[in-house]
């Protein structure tokens, strides 16, 4: 028995052998190991139990966090960075998710002496007071208005907005109104007259077939169109182009151009002023009036054809209509309609071979009968002559043996 013990013990030292690696901190406090030399060692890790609050709206989308149970759970609260608010007559709300930041607009406008007294803006109330005399002085050139006849008209030290015909503009209370194009931007000087008969206008009116307007230089300056009230050769050619492409009577005279247009920047009669001497040839345009503008020679076998500084050169007038005379051959050529005419066709029964006129001349000479023979045939719809059958027939003139 005590030979069976002692093999159990050499069994089991054998076995067991310590080779663990931990330390006392990788063990709870109050553990116990034996480590790789054999010796018990007392672990000293404080483990903290999952114990948070969050869920996954209140992390950032694609961030993780350990919840109660444990579990790793991805964050869907969405970023949406910063945002400028700017006040309005309506609440405004924010989407719900993370701010980096957020910026109330602000306007150094917003004070009292701006707002009429008995009224408030976010928060500031007004001191500005308004005055109703039955005596006083217009600040504006005019006679009469709401508080009665005008003893004078004063100047305003600075322009105030007014609006007609909806556009709006600024009046300093003198003859002199400034009008702003909205569209455009375009700023301009007149009276207050011609605002009211709208006799102002603007460089970038479309007043060339309804899609072109001369338009300003980059210093602001307006382009010359006329020289002693001669249209300039420049404002001709880009008249011309322009007419060639959207005048509706010229299209009907020559519909192959309503497969043309001028480019954007070309619809500006300054923008084409400014790429002319660019066109290639210029030079040569410039000293010899025999010189055209082509826009084909650069675009070979293209169907849509386009006006603008990439697509066009001066070219010799007689290149250019040579040009134009080897695309109008190469053109595909427009079938003729057939023309069909009724016809007499005698038919030999035995061969099939048939004749086709259109009088009865042919047909009686042939059989030695009289027209009116043939005619009374026909009439009395006997189709049949001997070996030959007559009927009346629509066939191509060209079909037709006279």
């Amino acid at each position: 028995m005590a030979s069976l013990i002692g093999k159990v013990d050499e069994e089991f030292d054998r076995q067991v052998v310590p080779a663990g690696n931990a330390v006392a901190a990788n063990v709870d406090n109050g553990k116990t190991f034996i480590n790789s030399t054999g010796q018990v060692i007392t672990g000293t890790s404080n483990k903290v139990s999952p114990a948070g609050t969050a869920v996954a709206s209140n992390v950032l989308s694609g961030k993780t966090f350990i919840n109660s149970t444990g579990s790793t759970i991805t964050g869907n609260m969405i970023n949406q960075g910063s945002k400028t608010v700017t006040p309005s007559t309506s609440n405004q709300t924010l989407s719900a998710g993370y701010y980096s930041g957020i910026t109330v607009s602000g306007d150094s406008d917003l004070v009292a002496s701006n707002i009429v007294s008995g009224k408030s803006i976010f928060g500031v109330s007004g001191s500005a007071s308004t005055v109703s005399r039955s005596d006083h002085t217009h600040s504006y050139a005019g006679s009469t208005s709401a508080g009665g006849a005008a003893n004078s008209a004063t100047k305003l030290a600075t322009a105030r907005s007014i609006s007609i015909n909806n556009v709006p503009k600024n009046f300093d209370g003198t003859a002199n109104v400034t009008v702003k194009f909205t569209d455009c931007g375009y700023t301009t000087k007149t009276t207050y007259q011609y605002c009211q008969i709208g006799n102002v206008g603007s460089p970038y009116d479309k007043t060339q077939c309804g899609v072109g307007c001369v338009g300003l230089k980059k210093d602001g300056s307006y382009p010359i169109l006329y020289i002693n009230g001669k249209a300039t050769r420049a404002y001709q050619l880009w008249c011309s182009i322009i007419n060639r492409c959207y005048n509706e009577k010229q299209l009907k005279k020559r519909p192959r151009y309503r497969k043309c247009r001028v480019s954007d920047r070309w619809l500006v009669f300054a923008n084409f002023l400014e790429d002319l001497p660019k066109i290639m040839n210029y030079e040569l345009w410039l000293e010899d009036r025999d010189y055209e503008l082509d826009k084909d020679i650069l675009q070979p076998g293209y169907e849509f054809k386009v006006y603008s500084l990439e697509t066009c050169m001066f070219v010799p007038s007689e290149v250019n209509k040579e040009e134009m005379r080897g695309r109008l051959k190469d053109r595909p050529k427009k079938e003729k309609p057939v023309k069909m005419v009724k016809a007499v066709r005698v038919t030999d029964i035995e061969t099939g071979v048939y004749i086709q006129t259109k009088t009865q001349t042919m047909i009686s000479e042939m059989f030695g009968v009289s027209k009116q023979f043939i005619n009374d045939l026909i009439k009395n719809k006997r189709t049949y002559f001997g070996w030959y059958q007559i009927e009346i027939v629509e066939v191509p003139e060209s079909e037709v043996n006279q």
